[in-house]
């Protein structure tokens, strides 16, 4: 029996699994692809990991639906399952048709496992509507808080930012941070353009050059040109594994990134992540501070905010101000709704 995982995670191999796990990607050749899910038939995989696209190919849910129908596919397990409503409406309209795919196209009836530690009420919500569950369907498992992460509320301005990011960084720097095997994120919300992580990640490199830092984001940039490795030419997509992989292996000190880096990422030295701009919700910064002391150890989290409304009372950022406080502004700011 195989079950289809919604994440790739090679780590089952080094956890007792080798041999027993595969995925397939957009790298994965067809030679490669077809023995895969012939040992799938086989009973020989166990675990098959697949991205939300791949449930868009008509091979793909044909190959699907004879496992259901053979009774070789156990149970369909969704990771990162708040995506389908934070991304489904965003640049991952794949995340958005999954239940669709499942429910009307291949009318599966195997059991769904939806697995989330990032979804607020109202994506619990969309995603019990989505995937049809429940309220007894819905199993806490976690607290909903980390001990382990300080978070870190900066004033900036579009002038003072860039300083404020080479503050923090420079500061580590002196520590010794990054000769003691710890790595750092910065995460922006765009790619290209002056918030942007490969523009900042150029320009970081000038005034740092004893940092090794990489990129990685869903699109390739702009003003992007392909690198040489192995004396050839690679790809935007070729890079971003490379980076990856070097992160995950240390080789990497700080990756510049977009929300598209991260959940693939189960690194346990993440000591800092610094937030470009305010994400854009409080599931996007706690996914993405969510990267950070992943061994249990004391992890920063740095938000750069630029104040655009200057009529906002400093009370509001002050650390000790009560949720009370909060709420009757907020009430008052949006006019009572």
């Amino acid at each position: 029996m195989v079950g289809i995982f919604g994440k790739s995670g090679g780590a089952l191999n080094k956890i007792g699994f080798y041999g027993r796990s595969a995925f397939i990607n957009s790298e994965t050749d067809k030679w490669e692809r077809n023995n895969i899910l012939q040992r799938v038939r086989e009973g020989k995989i166990h675990f098959l990991i697949v991205s939300p696209e791949r449930f868009q190919l008509k091979y793909f849910r044909e190959t699907i639906k004879q496992l259901s129908n053979a009774n070789l596919l156990s149970y369909i397990v969704i990771d990162e399952v708040h995506c389908l409503s934070e991304w489904g409406h965003d640049f991952r309209t794949s995340y958005l048709a999954l239940s669709h795919t499942i429910f009307s196209v291949l009318k599966l009836k195997n059991p769904i496992i939806s697995l989330t530690a990032t979804a607020s009420l109202t994506v619990l919500e969309n995603i019990k509507t989505e995937l049809k569950l429940n309220h007894d369907d819905v199993i806490y498992k976690m607290h909903n808080s980390r001990d382990e992460l300080n978070f870190h509320v900066l004033k900036t301005n579009k002038v003072s930012k860039l300083d404020t990011l080479n503050q923090i960084i420079s500061h580590k720097e002196e520590e010794g941070f990054f000769s003691n095997n710890s790595a750092g994120i910065v995460f922006t919300m765009h790619v290209n353009g002056s918030l942007g992580c490969f523009p900042l990640e150029q320009n970081f490199k000038k005034n740092h050059p004893n940092i090794k830092t990489g990129i990685f984001s869903g699109k390739q940039p702009d003003y992007w040109t392909s690198p040489t490795y192995l004396n050839k030419k690679i790809n935007f997509d070729d890079y971003k594994n490379k980076v990856q992989k070097e992160y995950k292996e240390d080789k990497l000190d700080l990756m510049f990134a977009t929300k598209a880096f991260g959940m693939g990422i189960n690194k346990s030295n993440v000591r800092f992540s610094i937030h470009y701009g305010m994400p854009s919700s409080l599931e996007s910064l706690y996914q993405e501070a969510g990267r950070t002391g992943r061994d249990g150890k004391k992890a920063e989290n740095f938000v750069l905010f630029s104040d655009e409304n200057k009529q906002i009372p400093e009370k509001i950022f002050h650390p000790g101000t009560n949720i009370e406080y909060l709420k009757s502004y907020a009430k008052d700011y949006h006019g009572g709704d």
